[in-house]
């Protein structure tokens, strides 16, 4: 018979490899992840510096507007900050 400390740990184990081979059975590739993060983290130091929101040096072209907005919504900048 097992000990509890052993049925935690053999539970824990099969939960991780359940994990895992549910994350290894979902990839797909093709997944384009954009450049948004790097706006993100641009916006937070403007916000952390005190500068101006949206002063990141990004050229928005109104001609391909599909491609990034001027700024984006400062509430993920914004738990980013503090960082």
């Amino acid at each position: 018979m097992l000990t509890t400390d052993a049925r935690r740990f053999y539970a824990a184990a099969l939960l991780i490899l359940a994990i895992a081979g549910f994350q290894v059975a979902t990839i797909r590739s093709g997944q384009d992840w954009g450049d948004d993060f790097a706006m993100y983290i641009l916006h937070a130091r403007n916000i952390a510096q005190g500068r101006d929101y949206a002063a990141t040096g990004y050229i928005y072209n109104p001609d391909y507007p599909s491609l990034g907005p001027v700024t984006y919504p400062p509430v993920f900048p914004l738990l980013l900050s503090p960082i």
